[in-house]
């Protein structure tokens, strides 16, 4: 038993053209929630972050690279000069970030790897939803 399939060219391109356009559009669904997602993220981080100047909390970020790619976090493009420590944020966010043993009056290290663990399942659900045809 055999079957034939003739490819129309022209038709072929219809569908070529109509299967760019489907993905086309959920490229723009998956970066329209993964920067839904990145902004709940920052939400919850900057109730977390230590404020001892607001010189950390103010260099928060959430940005779409030329690649499409989401990135957020602190320092990057809004790195900031703290007039406390004469040095940029960026000079020092990773340790505050990592130091447990630190006491801060307000805030927590860990203070953007908290809210991104809590969420992690929640980016698959938003991603699920987001996806649907």
């Amino acid at each position: 038993m055999r079957a034939t399939l003739n490819l129309n060219k022209a038709e072929l391109r219809k569908v070529e053209k109509g299967l760019q356009a489907y993905l086309f559009r959920k490229k723009g669904q998956w970066r329209r929630t993964a920067r839904r997602f990145a902004n709940n993220i920052m939400t919850e981080s900057q109730q977390e972050i230590p404020r001892y100047t607001g010189t950390m909390a103010s260099t928060a970020y959430v940005d779409v690279n030329v690649n499409g790619d989401v990135e957020f976090g602190y320092g990057g493009p809004n790195d900031a000069w703290n007039p406390e420590t004469k040095q940029m944020a960026s000079e020092y966010l990773m340790a505050v970030h990592e130091d447990l043993y630190a006491r801060h009056v307000t805030g927590k290290a860990k203070f953007l790897e908290d809210p991104i663990r809590r969420n992690v399942g929640k980016l698959e659900l938003m991603l699920a939803h987001g996806m649907k045809d």
